[in-house]
């Protein structure tokens, strides 16, 4: 079973890499990114999930842009 965190990151990740065929983003486990986010929400509510989210794409943010400055 998979935290709200976990399944925030994996969402994070999957919107960020490239996209299908069909313009969808799709986790390798885990399916389209929206089947992510619904599971989320599921766990959490629409509210917490958004900022488990939002928080996880600065920390996503943070990680590349260090990686970019070297």
């Amino acid at each position: 079973m998979h935290t709200a965190e976990d399944l925030a990151k994996a969402y994070v990740e999957t919107i960020y890499g490239p996209a299908n065929g069909w313009g969808q983003y799709c986790h390798p486990t885990l399916g389209r990114s929206d089947y992510i986010m619904l599971r989320i929400f599921k766990l959490v509510g629409k509210d917490k999930g958004n900022l488990l989210i939002d928080r996880e794409m600065d920390n996503y943010k943070r990680r590349h842009r260090q990686r970019a400055n070297g």
